[in-house]
């Protein structure tokens, strides 16, 4: 068995090196994918929980229309609203 001179040494681990560095990297672009699915989720959440606010919002306000004492109430819908559905 012949021993490695300096120079093949340098080189195995530059190479070993490159390898680690490879890996690394693909953790970290898989870790950020993960990151970006997941925020994806929670912007999806808040889209389906507003649009699903605004439906109801929408709902109350035309059964309020549809009351005959809704002349009153046509005012205080928008007060009332918000803290009825949140």
């Amino acid at each position: 068995m012949t021993k490695k001179t300096p120079e093949q040494r340098i080189a195995e681990l530059d190479k070993k090196r490159a390898e680690i560095e490879a890996k690394l990297k693909a953790e970290k672009e898989a870790i950020i994918r993960a990151k970006r699915r997941e925020q994806a989720k929670i912007l999806n959440q808040k889209r389906k929980e507003d649009t699903r606010r605004k439906i109801l919002i929408g709902a109350l306000r035309l059964d309020q229309l549809n009351k005959p004492e809704s002349v009153t109430l046509q005012a205080n819908i928008p007060r009332k609203a918000p803290s009825a559905l949140m």
